[in-house]
């Protein structure tokens, strides 16, 4: 019988107890979401917890507190303690509460999962629990990686030959990136890569590495002068083995600098007035564009029509000319004439410089000797005629006049040499002679 009793009194104290328990407040915290998830150091990240009350029995008012620690901070002016008021029995799901944190990231937080923590009371006792710590995950984005800058030897690429294109990336990431993968799609540009691929691979990148790759490029000997659009491609993974990928455009200009040459073509000056023609040969690979040419006066050169003149373009092994009237004081052998020009390459390079063309007045007196040459031909030519004909004549009437041999064979022989003046002796001396006979 006393055995029986005590039976009775364990299986009442259990059911009690099993009573007891189920209907006894029971809160839970959960971490409901983070946004932006994963968090990026130095940004914001907002983290929202669900309360819930899984018991059968209602709570008195319940109080959280965000117990905020490094990487994490909260903002200036925010209290980390929420009041929560009571909770109904079962008060769970969608009737559970949800409260919101803003947080800061430091700028130095470490990549992968940081621990957040929480506690809360009830009961209006200063007694608080603490759940387990959640995880908010932290990592940087694509954008920590950062091509630096862009070089190329020479500034451009000549066509038919080689340079090099340099390409920095920067490692502005807390962590280390790993297999940097630098592509150049050079499908639809008239460039090759020379010596190697295109595409070049860093193992691993630290925090705040620079590191240059070297592309050795070539252009086709036939590719138009100007500036081609490159695709630069760059994948690469954090440490936690993410993948991330970089698509960027690159200008790679082809061209050559122009060979502009510039010279007197010709001079006509009297008494140091007069009109000069100055040539600009484009002995280049490349067009000229937008040529703008000036004469600097001075106080022995002054300009008599606009110093000025726009030329505009000059093809590649082509010229174009320029007359100015100019008023020269200078009189010695030559004078060097100071132009400005100013043109624009294929590739709207811009060129200034200031070229001295030489006048030689020995030039300038050869056209005028000229001149003077052809007018005295005009008055000499006629004249000749008559002697040629002269000479023409006498030559037959010696050959018909009868004489000894050896005095035709003298005539022939004044003939030939003394050319007029032998014609003239036989119209004087050896006709009148023979007809004298």
């Amino acid at each position: 019988m006393k055995t029986i009793k005590i039976i009775v009194y364990v299986v009442t104290m259990l059911l009690l107890t099993t009573l007891a328990i189920a209907n006894a407040p029971g809160i839970k915290v959960s971490l409901m979401s983070q946004l932006p998830d994963p968090a990026e150091p130095g940004n914001y990240v907002d983290v929202r917890f669900k309360i819930e009350n899984t018991g059968f029995q209602g709570t008195p008012p319940v109080t959280l507190e965000l117990i905020p620690e490094y990487p994490f901070s909260l903002e200036p002016g925010d209290s980390a303690v929420r009041e929560l008021g009571g909770f109904q029995s079962q008060q769970q799901g969608e009737k559970g509460i949800i409260i919101k944190y803003r947080l800061k990231v430091d700028e130095n937080a470490v990549e992968g999962e940081n621990p957040l923590s929480v506690r809360f009371k009830a009961y209006n006792v200063d007694v608080w629990e603490q759940p387990e710590e959640f995880n908010i995950s932290i990592s940087t984005f694509d954008a920590t990686l950062a091509v630096e800058s862009i070089a190329i030897e020479n500034g451009m690429i000549d066509p038919g030959k080689t340079t090099d294109l340099n390409v920095t990336l920067h490692n502005l990431d807390d962590s280390v990136l790993k297999d940097i993968r630098i592509k150049l799609d050079l499908a639809t540009v008239p460039i090759i890569p020379v010596g190697s691929t295109n595409e070049k691979i860093v193992k691993t990148m630290f925090p705040g590495e620079l590191n240059t790759v070297t592309f050795i490029l070539a252009a086709d000997p036939t590719a138009a002068a100007k500036l081609y659009k490159v695709p630069l491609q760059i994948v690469f993974k954090d440490e936690l083995g993410k993948n991330y990928s970089k698509d960027n455009t690159i200008g790679v200009p082809i061209g050559s600098a122009p060979e502009l040459s510039v010279y007197i073509e010709s001079s006509n000056l009297a008494g140091g007035t007069g009109e000069i023609t100055i040539k600009f040969v484009n002995r280049g690979l490349t067009d000229v564009k937008l040529l703008n040419a000036k004469i600097i006066e001075s106080e022995e050169l002054t300009v008599l029509t606009s110093p000025e003149v726009y030329i505009g373009k000059v093809d590649s092994d082509d010229f174009e000319s320029a007359t100015f009237s100019i008023d020269l004081k200078n009189k010695g052998d030559s004078f060097d004439i100071p132009v400005s020009i100013e043109y624009l390459d294929a590739n709207n390079q811009r060129y200034t410089r200031v070229v001295p063309v030489t006048l030689r007045m020995d030039q300038n007196s050869a056209k005028q000797n000229g001149s003077g040459m052809f007018s005295t031909l005009l008055f000499v030519t006629p004249i000749l005629v008559i002697l040629i004909v002269f000479w023409a004549l006498m030559l037959y009437s010696m050959i018909k006049t009868p004489m000894k041999r050896y005095q035709r064979y003298l005539w022939i022989a004044l003939f030939i040499f003394a050319h007029v003046i032998g014609a003239a002796l036989f119209y004087f001396i050896g006709r009148k002679k023979q007809h004298a006979k």
